[in-house]
Parts: C-alpha cells; sequence; structure tokens
C-alpha cells in the first residue's frame, strides 16, 4: 500500500499498483517526489500508523482522537505499558493503546457486543499487533484474571457496575479512566469510586484556525464529545 501527500494537505492510501487517480490527475506509485498528469508534485511513500488508524471501519461512536491523546498525557502511558480496556467497540482507541506501549506492552480488551467485535477484529488484524488481544466478553460476567495493570478505560454507559472489577486488576497508583457523555452519568461514577481517589473530570474542545490573508478560528469545531473521569487507584 502506498501514501500519497499532496502540498494541500490531502493523503489518498492506494493498493500495490502502477498507478492511482486523483482529483490532481494520474499518479504514478513509486516512492519519493513525483509529478502527476497535470503536472501537481506528491510525496510517495509507505503509510504509518497514524494513515491507517485515522481510515479504520468505523461502526459505534469512537472515543474521539482529541481525547485519547489527553488521557495518554495525564497517565503517563507509553512504551512497555499495561492498558485494559472495556468497550472496544471498532477498536479505534484499542489500536491507540496498543501503538503507544509497543511490543513491550500489553493491551486486553473485552467487547461483548457480536457485531462491534466482528468489525473489531478486522480493524485490528490489519495491523498485526501482537501484544494486543480482544475478547468477545464481559468483564461483568466472567471477570479479568490478568493483573497490574497501568490503566483501565471504560469506554461503557455503566462503568459504576465495572469499577470493583477492574480496580483488582490494577496495580497501586494506576489510572481508571471513563468515558462518559453525559454529566449524570459521571455522579453515579463518582458515587461508586471507593479505593480511589476524587475523580478529575475534563472536558476538549478542539477547533482549527483558517490561514491565509484574514487569519480566523474557523466558525466550527469539535466541541463536547465526552467527559473525561480520571482516577487512581489508593488500595
Amino acid at each position: 500500500m502506498w501514501l500519497l501527500i499532496h502540498k494541500s494537505g490531502k493523503t489518498y492510501l492506494a493498493p500495490d499498483r502502477a498507478t492511482y487517480n486523483t482529483e490532481y490527475g494520474l499518479v504514478e506509485l513509486k516512492g519519493g517526489y513525483t509529478k502527476s498528469s497535470t503536472g501537481e508534485e506528491f510525496l510517495v511513500t509507505r503509510p504509518g500508523f497514524v494513515d491507517l488508524w485515522m481510515r479504520i471501519k468505523r461502526g459505534p461512536q469512537i472515543a474521539h482522537w482529541k481525547d485519547l491523546g489527553l488521557i495518554a498525557a495525564l497517565t503517563g502511558i507509553g512504551p512497555g505499558s499495561r492498558v485494559l480496556e472495556v468497550g472496544a467497540g471498532s477498536g479505534f482507541s484499542t489500536l491507540f493503546w496498543a501503538h503507544l506501549v509497543g511490543e513491550r506492552g500489553r493491551v486486553l480488551s473485552y467487547e461483548k457486543n457480536p457485531k462491534h467485535y466482528a468489525l473489531l477484529v478486522e480493524n485490528i488484524e490489519k495491523f498485526g499487533f501482537s501484544h494486543l488481544e480482544v475478547l468477545p466478553d464481559d468483564p461483568r460476567k466472567v471477570g479479568v484474571k490478568e493483573k497490574d495493570f497501568d490503566l483501565a478505560f471504560l469506554d461503557v454507559p455503566d462503568p459504576w457496575e465495572l469499577v470493583h472489577i477492574v480496580g483488582d486488576s490494577l496495580r497501586p497508583g494506576a489510572f481508571l479512566v471513563s468515558y462518559l457523555p453525559t454529566v449524570e452519568q459521571v455522579k453515579r461514577l463518582e458515587e461508586s469510586l471507593d479505593g480511589f481517589t476524587e475523580p478529575a473530570v475534563h472536558e476538549v474542545i478542539h477547533r482549527e484556525w483558517k490561514l491565509g490573508g484574514r487569519t480566523r478560528p474557523l466558525s466550527s469545531g469539535i466541541l463536547h464529545t465526552a467527559f473525561i473521569v480520571v482516577a487512581r487507584k489508593i488500595r
């Protein structure tokens, strides 16, 4: 597979073949700089993680990239970390954790919805992560056998039912993060966090700017997606 990058910032994923047709003309698929049939310059290279990740098939609502970045920063997840996830959906956050922790790390993810699980498996197979395991189970029913996770990420509507189940699998000082769309859910989760610090609640608003001539923020942006609730295990 090839990645084509135009100066406008537009990118294209192309299969392994001789040429690929874009709105800027036909592009020859060989590594390096090349010009299309209309004279537009492209960089042709192999795609990286983010090029493939942002194009996975989506089913249920994802945990947005603007929020995942903050979670990574607040929890310090990185190479060698161990992540437990409940509510993988189509795998957008799952793949993000797997990319961050690397081959020395571990990601264990649960997705009980059969339709979502089938899409999840299809998406993650394209990346070949050997340190990522997904299970079609519900931890409420089967529990979590593994221990010493650094982060439990709960992307489910009722995380208060999972606090003590996943809490037993976290190392002391590890983080529990829940991704919730409403304040009512946040308040109910807060009441269930026995054995954890008082939670911090975050919301990320994203807005791009228009450059050139009259530089200004765009009138639209990515506003509320979810509240990010962060607590640490203290016993």
